[in-house]
């Protein structure tokens, strides 16, 4: 696990998790980016690679219920894992020993947002993030599908 400190302070703390690539099945690791320094990233960060070496699939497209909110002042208690858009294609994989190692992004939802992920398709989701500018690094932001209850 690790934790990037922003040399801007309008950028991202990132918490990125590693050696998650080393169990079986999927090569990827975890990045979470926050506002700010939040001790209890590195628990949840930890939690997924856990997740993700325990065999659960933690891999695109993948919600995960957190059990709390991502931050304090947030409703936002699940997780889409999907590519790490936040940044350039570069940053997204890395080379490790001539594996191809992928990063993948913690994207913190709603559980609105969760239920309609997993009936719709992350890329519906996605497209509502665009279509309402979400954004996903601020606790405050409110759902994208507002109060609506999905089954």
């Amino acid at each position: 696990m690790r934790c990037i400190e922003p040399a801007d302070p309008s950028e991202a703390w990132i918490y990125v998790s590693m050696g998650a690539s080393a169990s079986e099945g999927d090569a990827h690791e975890f990045a979470l980016l926050s506002p700010f320094e939040f001790p209890r990233h590195v628990e949840t960060v930890t939690m997924v690679a856990h997740w993700q070496a325990a065999g659960r699939n933690a891999h695109v497209g993948s919600v995960l219920a957190l059990g709390w909110p991502w931050m304090e002042g947030s409703g936002a208690d699940h997780l889409l894992i999907t590519p790490l858009y936040a940044y350039p294609p570069e940053f997204g994989s890395f080379l490790d020993e001539g594996d191809q190692i992928s990063i993948q992004w913690l994207v913190p939802i709603y559980a609105n947002e969760a239920a309609y992920a997993r009936r719709r398709g992350m890329g519906h989701l996605e497209e509502r993030f665009e279509r309402y500018d979400a954004n996903m690094l601020d606790p405050r932001r409110g759902s994208v599908l507002g109060a609506l209850e999905i089954s």
